[in-house]
Formats: structure tokens, C-alpha cells, sequence
């Protein structure tokens, strides 16, 4: 019994290094007609130069996006607004998140919900970004904290890396996140960005998410 437990181990582990090994098979199709066609002007396409060969491109707009206020006495959600700012009126000395903002001011953040779901779910990511345009203090968007959950109401994941300028547009790159949001096929997707208030106590940063043509953008290259 003991042989033959052994002899189905073996065969089981060959079956598996054979399917997820290197020299494992993969039909690549890349599918961008799946994508809907969005409003994204030139200027967001002229942001991102595909790092791959054969490779698609989508940009895909979220398909709800907002501000949040968040003060002790008047904390609200902000919708229809032309800008969003990110940062702090106030915060005291030395709190690095914005959550507790004291009494004489609030903090703003800004939220995003993607569908990642749009690509299609054998897809290869060969990299992914979310692009902000920001029209004031681009140098302050350097200081940003990106967070993710995979659905609203989920658990947040600060997702590290320092963020690239191009332009007046900021990029943050995302590819680990988005290789599991699209292989689990998640269609809303919360990104949260916030400015910490410790070292900038009175930052704020305009960023035009709100306009068309300068909206908020996942880009997502992938074969």
C-alpha cells in the first residue's frame, strides 16, 4: 500500500510540474476587441509605451469615482466635483494617516472602482497602472499612498511602490494586484489615494479626475 501511495504521489507531481513547469504550453490570444471603446483621449494613450512585443493595451475608465471628507464633525463623500484634493487642512504634529484630522480641519482622499473583470481571464498582465492627472503640486503626488480592496467592503492593501511623473500625469504601477484581480475576476475593484498629513501638514493636491479627457485611467498591457 505504502509503494503504491508513493507510486500515485510521483505521478501526481509529474502532472503537475508538466501543466505549471517552464516548458509548460500556453496559447496566447490576446483579445482587445473585448474592450469597450471609452472616451480616453490621446493625451492618456501618449502616457503609457507598451514595454512588450504583440501585446494589447486597454484603457479602461472606472465606472464610479469620487472624493471623501473625512472630519470628526462633517465627514462626507464628494461627487460632481470638476477637481478632487488630496491632503490635509490640519492634522496634528506627527500623525502619518489622515484618519484622525482634529477638530479645525478634515482630510481628502480619492476613491476609484475598476472592473478588471474586462480582461480577459487567461490573460498574461505584463503590466498595469493606474494614471492620475493632476493639474497643481505634481511633486506632492510623489508622497501619495495607493490602497486597494478587492470588493467594496473588503480589507484594504497598501500597494508599495513609488509612484512615476510623465508629464502632468502620475503613474502607479500595479501589476502583481491586477495578475489576481483579473485571474479572479473581480469587477469592483475600490483604489483609494490619500496624501499623508505627517511631513506636510498643510498639503493639498488638485487632481483633475472629475473632467473628461483627464479622468482617472487603468492601463493594463497584457497578450
Amino acid at each position: 500500500m505504502k509503494k503504491m501511495g508513493l507510486l500515485i504521489g510521483l505521478i501526481v507531481c509529474s502532472i503537475s510540474w508538466f501543466a505549471c513547469g517552464t516548458n509548460a504550453t500556453y496559447t496566447q490570444i490576446p483579445r482587445c476587441e473585448k474592450i469597450p471603446a471609452t472616451k480616453v483621449t490621446t493625451l492618456v494613450r501618449q502616457v503609457y509605451q507598451p514595454i512588450g512585443a504583440g501585446t494589447c493595451v486597454a484603457y479602461i475608465q472606472a465606472f464610479d469615482q469620487a472624493g471623501w471628507y473625512e472630519s470628526r464633525l462633517n465627514s462626507r463623500r464628494l461627487r460632481g466635483e470638476a477637481v478632487l484634493r488630496l491632503g490635509c487642512t490640519h492634522c496634528p504634529p506627527g500623525n502619518i494617516d489622515c484618519g484622525s484630522p482634529g477638530y479645525t480641519g478634515g482630510c481628502h482622499s480619492a476613491s476609484f472602482n475598476f472592473d478588471f473583470a474586462l480582461i480577459q481571464e487567461d490573460a498574461e498582465i505584463v503590466a498595469a497602472y493606474l494614471a492620475v492627472y493632476v493639474v497643481e503640486n505634481a511633486d506632492s503626488m510623489m508622497h501619495t499612498v495607493l490602497k486597494a480592496r478587492a470588493n467594496i467592503g473588503g480589507d484594504f492593501t497598501v500597494l508599495a511602490g513609488q509612484p512615476k511623473l510623465s508629464g502632468q500625469w502620475v503613474l502607479y504601477d500595479l501589476t502583481a494586484y491586477a495578475c489576481r484581480m483579473v485571474a479572479e475576476r473581480r469587477n469592483a475593484v475600490n483604489l483609494n489615494l490619500s496624501l499623508p498629513c505627517g511631513p506636510y501638514p498643510m498639503a493639498k493636491v488638485a487632481t483633475a479626475v472629475m473632467s473628461e479627457g483627464a479622468q482617472a485611467t487603468l492601463i493594463v498591457e497584457y497578450r
